[in-house]
């Protein structure tokens, strides 16, 4: 029983400064949002959700630290809610049998929820993606 109990403190730390050591998770959990997977057809992808707007956690991290704005950040700030012509809509799955997405991709990698990019900005769906993002 004391060694079940100290593994998992173990395995609890350790679990704990790893999530840390990623800077999209870092990222994700300093900005207020839930770091999650997402399998896509041939990768698994992290995003950032902020209650029911999601985006790509790596397009998070390059704009909070002021290294680009991708396409997808830039096409929800101008309130363009359709994902063509520029990026194509892909399906995919949160990891760990969860609940199908449209994701909408773009050329530069970038990627967007797209129940979260026809909502745009305005909605209130979206209040704690447009405070993460300084709108």
């Amino acid at each position: 029983m004391k060694k079940s109990f100290l593994f998992v403190i173990v395995f609890a730390s350790s679990m704990a400064f790893a999530v840390q050591k990623n800077p999209l998770i870092r990222t994700c959990n300093i900005l207020q949002g839930e770091f999650v997977v997402a399998n896509s057809s041939n990768d698994q992808i992290g995003f950032c959700r902020f209650g029911k707007a999601m985006v790509g956690a790596l397009d998070l991290m390059l704009f909070n630290n002021k290294e680009t704005i991708t396409q997808s950040i830039n096409n929800y700030m101008k309130n363009q809610t359709s994902c063509e012509p520029q990026g194509t809509i892909e399906t995919m799955i949160i990891a760990g049998g969860g609940d199908s997405l449209q994701i909408c991709t773009y050329p530069d990698g970038s990627l967007i929820e797209l129940g979260t990019l026809i909502k745009g900005s305005n909605s209130a769906d979206n209040s704690k993606l447009n405070t993460a993002l300084g709108l």
